[in-house]
Order: C-alpha cells, then structure tokens, then sequence
C-alpha cells in the first residue's frame, strides 16, 4: 500500500519527486469491490514541468483553472456535496482537479 494514499494527515512524497513512486493497488475509486489490483507505478509532475512540455511542443495556454472538489470519488475518505468530492477535513484548502486549454 502507499502511505499517504488516503491518509491526509501526512504528505509522503514530494511534490517535486521525479522517481517512480511504486505500491501496491488494494482499492480503486473505479471499482471500490476489486481485489488484487497489482502494482502500481506513479510518477509526480508539477504544474511547472507539464506547462513546459506543452510549450515545447509549440502550445499556447489559453486558460488554466484549478478546482477545490474533483468530479469523482478519487479517495476513500471523500466527502461529497452536490456531485462534487472533497477530502474530509480539507474542504476547499487543496485543488483536486485542473481545466487547461492550449492551442497550436
């Protein structure tokens, strides 16, 4: 398992880790009854680093905008109001979800 997952209380990996942070799957937020999910394999991106992949690739932002709530149940101890979910206890502290829009 992977600390931190859903335990809020603690923030187990650096937002700027570029090393593969690896556990093993006991849930998932699309199938809350599976078992045996396997491995995992996920890597951190900061906002910074995928601004300047889109640039690199000759992309104009045209708009960014981040969320306090994210449109699914990502976390175990999610709280939801109106269709949208929020980690209990830290309503409205943390964006969850971003919209970006870029051209060519």
């Amino acid at each position: 398992m992977i600390i931190g997952r859903d335990d809020h209380s603690i923030i187990a990996y650096s937002y700027f880790q570029s090393d593969p942070i690896i556990g093993e799957n006991e849930k998932s937020y699309a199938n809350p009854d599976a078992t045996g999910l396997g491995t995992s394999y996920c890597w951190n991106h900061s906002l910074g680093e995928l601004f300047q992949a889109l640039e690199s690739q000759g992309l104009t932002i045209k708009n960014f905008k981040e969320y306090d709530y994210s449109p699914y149940r990502a976390f175990q101890d999610a709280t939801e109001k109106a269709g949208r979910y929020y980690i209990k206890g830290l309503e409205h502290k943390l964006p969850l979800a971003y919209s970006l829009t870029a051209i060519k």
